[in-house]
């Protein structure tokens, strides 16, 4: 349960309500919606990330769902496994990124990714 209420997209308007409008009802967004001008930025940043950046989607989403696995933060490892999936990721893979850099499912360049992200 949140601690501080959803914002209500009901309540948005103006540039706020356009960027929510093309947004999907993540509980994420509905949070930063609260902070008015920096969801569109925030989107932003996420968008380059996730479609434009140059690294590899796996190494992408390995370095991502480890960082959540490091933190405990459930909420984005459960979204970045499902992304993970989606780009083809097996579920040995995911499951290796629970066990650490010596986990056998990785190749030598997911390996290093693991050690880097985990220093």
């Amino acid at each position: 349960m949140a601690r501080i209420p959803y914002f209500d997209p009901a309540n948005a308007d103006g540039k706020l309500k356009e960027t929510i409008d093309k947004l999907p009802g993540l509980n994420i967004f509905r949070m930063m919606a609260h902070s008015d001008g920096l969801l569109a930025k925030f989107t932003g940043l996420g968008n380059h990330i996730l479609g434009r950046a140059k690294l590899d989607a796996t190494l992408r989403e390995i370095a991502i769902i480890r960082v959540g696995v490091l933190s405990k933060a459930s909420y984005e490892v459960h979204q970045h496994e499902r992304i993970g999936r989606q780009i083809g990721m097996s579920d040995d893979l995911i499951k290796a990124l629970h066990e650490g850099p010596e986990a056998e499912a990785f190749d030598d360049i997911q390996r290093l990714v693991m050690l880097y992200t985990d220093d």
